[in-house]
Formats: C-alpha cells, structure tokens, sequence
C-alpha cells in the first residue's frame, strides 16, 4: 500500500538547485524549511500571511528577513498569496494532490481486497 502524503514529500533536486541558484544560504534554507512545514505540518493548505509566523517557519533571523523574504514569498515563483491571504506553493500542491489520490485508491483497493477476500 501506498505511504500517507504526509509520510514523504517527493523533492527535485536538480531543479531545486537552479531555482535557487545565486541565493543566499539563509534564503535556500528558509526555502527548504518552508517548504517542508508547507507540506509535512500544513498539508499544503497555505501558510497564513503573518510576517512573525512566515519567519518562524523559515527558521531566520530578524536582521535577514527581509532580503529571505522577498525571495521566498515573492507571489510568482515560489510561494504566491491566493485570494484567502495563504501562501501557496503551486508545485508543492500539485504533488501533495497527486500523493493524497494515490493514497486513496490504494486504501480503497486495500478495502475492496479485503472485503473480498472476508466476504464483507
């Protein structure tokens, strides 16, 4: 059977790597750390536009912030503010639908099987 979606994020390096190619390490890493609670924590729901919560996520500092910020949440690229004032994260949330319906088929034949197999 399939793993839960939140079980495991697929990641593309590669691609990763050139999106962010040229970046300053604080703002690949608060990337990746956004990325991650988007995904594990959030279940690609949105991130709630609120600068204290934004920064928490990424794990940085104050006095770098800014400059992160304007590269991770920069609405087009990576992360984009939708019409509820979430961030989204628009690979991201293709991937995680496309987890969560491979997630349900699995479950669903899981149960079909056995029910079949138990005369239920």
């Amino acid at each position: 059977m399939s793993s839960k979606p939140d079980s495991y994020m697929p990641f593309y390096w590669k691609d990763f790597w050139e999106a962010v190619k040229g970046w300053p390490d604080c703002a690949i890493v608060g990337y990746q750390m956004a990325l991650t609670y988007y995904w594990f924590h959030n279940h690609c729901e949105g991130l709630k536009d609120d600068e204290q919560t934004l920064r928490r996520i990424c794990s940085r500092e104050k006095d770098e912030w800014n400059s992160c910020r304007e590269l991770i949440f920069d609405n087009d690229k990576f992360f984009r503010l939708d019409v509820n004032g979430l961030w989204q994260q628009r690979r991201a949330k293709e991937l995680w639908d496309i987890s969560n319906a491979r997630y349900e088929a699995a479950v669903q034949r899981a149960t079909a099987g056995a029910a079949k197999r138990w005369n239920k």
